[in-house]
């Protein structure tokens, strides 16, 4: 896989339009009327028809917090700068969903969508990087820098060129969620515990956990009905997707890596555009996007913990030193594993995490 070229450009000057001059004989003067009005219709047709309307599958509704508080800000910045030639315009479930936003956007039944990767359906290896268990990287704006940067370097997997990547980066630290307080690892023995992915799948293996693969926009159905008694997620599933209702406790201390997602647009309708309107999207794609995407959550972590707290909702708990040695120990093989199984993925590791390393600082 070959290293990618940045995905901005320089803004071009756009043509003004010419102008229609009339005739002055009387005798051509109603065919002479007839042209411009039929010029003017084409004229308002074309304008009309020069409009581009993205479809935007976000996964969203457009009253949610998540959609205001992050693609919100993105979609509004370009649309603005595009000054009706180009709209975005969000479309809500069940237009694209967590399953099937890649598809979707591959058929060009959307244009641009936002697709968490591990559940996109695609083959992954290099890309679940970031869902490695660790509990040395936990912050997410230093791993979405570095994800992103190491997709640059072209050390991500090759499914990920079926379409054009805008912005690929992690969403908040993946952490454990259960009815009751959990402090003892022994407390998880039999535990059916959702997952959401298969490094997930092996932690919670290797804690004595019966891990269930569900994605996560199934998860309430399968929290709420007993299906499972525990879950990995984060504060954005926990308040947007209400599993607090039943999962009000929280291990602090101890996290499972981090879910990879993606901006995506279909390529065809990308190169379809006109070279200013592809200006304005990579003007706002690329690292700039990334680093958008992880501050804007960063804000939404705290804001919703905070409010989950005050509320009663979520209650957060530490492991004690003792605990949290035999957890990290217990996870750590997980890593050790995917490096020695995997194709190519020690180069991938390396360079991400020289890359958190340096985003760190």
């Amino acid at each position: 896989m070959t290293a990618h070229a940045p995905h901005w450009r320089a803004p071009t000057k756009r043509d003004g339009l010419g102008t229609v001059g009339g005739g002055t004989m009387k005798y051509f003067g109603r065919i002479t009327s007839s042209v411009m009005a039929a010029t003017i219709s084409l004229a308002v047709a074309g304008g009309a028809q020069s409009e581009e309307v993205l479809r935007f599958g976000s996964g969203q509704a457009n009253d949610s917090p998540l959609y205001q508080l992050t693609y919100k800000k993105w979609v509004d910045a370009i649309n603005e700068e595009a000054d009706g030639e180009m709209t975005i315009t969000n479309f809500p479930p069940p237009f694209a969903t967590a399953t099937n936003t890649w598809e979707r956007v591959v058929q060009g039944v959307a244009d641009i969508g936002v697709a968490g990767l591990p559940i996109s359906g695609i083959p992954l290896e290099k890309t679940l990087v970031t869902t490695l268990p660790s509990t040395e990287v936990t912050d997410m704006k230093a791993a979405s820098m570095a994800l992103a940067e190491t997709y640059e370097k072209g050390l991500l997997d090759d499914s990920l060129e079926e379409v054009k990547i805008l912005a690929i980066y992690t969403v908040l630290p993946t952490r454990f969620y259960s009815r009751e307080p959990i402090s003892d690892v022994e407390q998880l023995k039999g535990m059916k515990v959702r997952a959401q992915d298969a490094n997930m799948v092996k932690a919670m293996s290797k804690l004595g956990a019966a891990a269930v693969s569900i994605p996560f926009s199934e998860g309430y159905q399968a929290i709420s009905r007993g299906v499972v008694e525990a879950s990995s997620g984060n504060e954005i599933t926990q308040y947007t997707y209400k599993w607090s209702d039943y999962l009000k406790h929280g291990i602090e201390d101890i996290t499972f890596g981090m879910t990879p997602f993606a901006i995506i647009m279909n390529k065809d309708k990308y190169e379809s555009l006109s070279p200013e309107m592809k200006a304005i999207i990579d003007k706002n794609s690329g690292l700039a996007l990334t680093e958008m995407m992880a501050t804007a959550q960063t804000g939404i972590q705290q804001k919703f913990s905070d409010e989950m707290v005050a509320d009663g909702r979520l209650t957060w708990h530490k492991l004690s030193p003792e605990q949290f040695e035999i957890w990290k120990a217990a996870i750590s093989p997980v890593v050790e594993e995917w490096l020695e199984n995997g194709d190519g993925v020690q180069e991938t590791y390396d360079a991400f995490m020289e890359s958190y390393e340096a985003n760190l600082k």
